[in-house]
């Protein structure tokens, strides 16, 4: 049975670091960020990675990658296009996720089909914390198994997942029903993937040459 900390506004300093703990030995941790509820986990672990695939009954989908800062992107992206640098510059911190080349730093476990990675920069501000502090980067996906329906509540996501977590942070109602933005950019033209809370205005698609 995982922990269950209940939130009100930020984190205390005592919580942060319950947080942070769980993550840096190994952990999974269930907490909303951005949008809906999500299970977390250190993007280093292979371990961890996997235990997250099992939860989420996944297979090899990939995972997003979670990075404090908008700079974060340039250690797990082999290269971002101008038209990245300008949705980033309009749209992080925010629920937008974007896919790109993968580094050779970019752990193996967590790179996507056509050797990507799908990055985003959240602004939550427990969950931008609690990256800052791991001076790490973490993947997300929804608390919920494939095909099924995201928890939306705290309440929705210990029942779920209490049980097989290693920690629920229960910090009320998500703050949106719809899941983070999707964008391609190693297509041409750049594509929106899926249609989450964000709308990316289409300018920002263009590609240059």
């Amino acid at each position: 049975m995982g922990q269950l900390m209940t939130v009100s506004g930020r984190f205390s300093c005592v919580q942060l670091a319950a947080v942070v703990s769980t993550l840096k030995r190994g952990g999974v941790v269930c907490m909303a960020a951005d949008t809906v509820y999500g299970l977390h986990c250190l993007a280093d672990s292979e371990a961890s990675v996997s235990r997250v695939r099992v939860l989420k009954g996944s297979g090899e989908r990939p995972f997003i990658l979670l990075v404090a800062e908008p700079s974060g992107l340039d250690d797990v992206a082999a290269e971002v296009p101008r038209s990245g640098r300008r949705l980033v510059e309009a749209y992080w911190p925010g629920p937008l996720t974007l896919v790109l080349r993968a580094s050779r730093e970019a752990p193996r476990w967590v790179v996507g089909p056509g050797d990507t990675v799908a990055v985003r920069c959240p602004r939550d501000r427990n969950c931008a914390e609690v990256l800052r502090k791991l001076e790490a980067p973490v993947v997300s996906t929804s608390a919920n198994s494939t095909g099924g329906a995201p928890c939306l509540t705290g309440a929705d996501a210990a029942a779920n997942f209490l049980d097989r977590v290693d920690m629920v942070v229960d910090s009320g109602p998500a703050a949106s029903e719809v899941p983070s933005t999707v964008v391609d950019l190693t297509v041409r033209p750049h594509r929106v993937l899926r249609q989450g809370t964000l709308r990316v205005d289409p300018g920002m698609l263009l590609v240059e040459g």
